[in-house]
């Protein structure tokens, strides 16, 4: 008796599931139009590095603290280049008396493969922590062209699946972005490049 109900039930099951895809197929046949979504997706390996860190010190004097500071980061200066300071924030501590400052950067290379080499400078130099990695590329145009071209043929398998008579007669819309990444997305340098669309599909 239970086998025999589950027979029933799956019986049902699958004539839902039918009954459905029947009524969204008659839907398309009684469209000459009709939109489908579409994504892409590269993955390129990355041209760019930023690496944010923050340099914190302690003294009996706000002063004091911030000239060890500056020595730190003329030291990195010296061996890196440029470096953007991003914040700066000062404290006292009640119960001791001290000063603490806490500065924070931001430091950018195309030196992708010595990233590492990079931070463990910052770390021997004084940095205090290194709060992130984010890879990133110089030019995302190639890449975004791939991108769109993966998604223009999702939409265009999705079409298919329903009728292979659509044709792709316009993208009503679309973008592109790129996403970071090591510590942010990964941990090999790679960025992702994505593309979605919506496309606008005739029937011949």
């Amino acid at each position: 008796m239970k086998k025999q109900i589950m027979r029933i039930c799956a019986a049902v099951f699958a004539a839902m599931i039918f009954a459905s895809a029947f009524s969204v197929s008659c839907a398309y046949e009684e469209l000459d139009r009709a939109t489908f979504s579409g994504r892409g997706e590269v993955l390129a390996p990355a041209d760019r590095a930023t690496v944010n860190f923050c340099i914190e010190v302690s003294a009996k004097k706000e002063a004091d603290a911030k000239k060890k500071s500056e020595e730190i980061l003329s030291a990195l200066k010296e061996r890196l280049g440029y470096i953007s300071e991003e914040s700066y924030y000062s404290e006292s501590e009640p119960i001791s008396g001290r000063y603490t400052v806490s500065r924070c950067f931001s430091f950018t290379t195309d030196d992708v493969g010595a990233i590492y080499d990079i931070t463990r400078q910052m770390t021997e130099a004084g940095v205090t922590g290194i709060n992130g990695i984010w890879y990133s590329l110089s030019d995302t145009s190639a890449y975004e062209k791939e991108a769109l071209r993966l998604a223009i043929a999702d939409a265009d398998n999705k079409a298919n699946s329903v009728d292979e008579r659509f044709v792709l007669e316009e993208l009503s819309e679309f973008g592109c972005f790129s996403g970071c990444g090591g510590m942010c997305g990964g941990t090999d340098g790679t960025v992702s490049v994505e593309c979605n669309i919506s496309a606008v599909y005739r029937r011949r």
